[in-house]
């Protein structure tokens, strides 16, 4: 699958879109500030029900929009192999990284 065609959200398919809105400074950080965000059109019935402004439809179809503002904070893992011993020499390596992940 391409990167445009991804969903936003692989573990959470509930949010269809994934705008940057800008930067901020957060912790003496530039972090991107991004929006998620949900759209659906839903169907409506406002039988009896009251409206701040009255509808001229009692029935119909309408967008759903629900979004939520965020930034992306690193979360860089290491695992690291220890050697028994150091390293001889002036590198003096304690281990060597086994695996990382973001």
């Amino acid at each position: 699958m391409s990167p445009e065609h991804r969903p936003p959200f692989p573990e959470d398919d509930f949010w269809t879109h994934d705008h940057q809105l800008g930067e901020g400074v957060f912790y003496r950080q530039p972090p991107a500030i991004r929006l998620k965000l949900h759209q659906a059109a839903e169907r409506f019935d406002h039988s009896g029900d009251s409206e701040i402004i009255p509808l001229e439809h009692r029935r119909g179809e309408r967008r759903y929009f629900l979004a939520k503002p965020y930034i992306l904070v690193p979360d860089i893992r290491v695992q690291i192999n220890v050697y028994p011993y150091p390293t001889p020499g002036d590198r003096g390596a304690i281990g060597e990284v086994a695996a990382s992940d973001w």
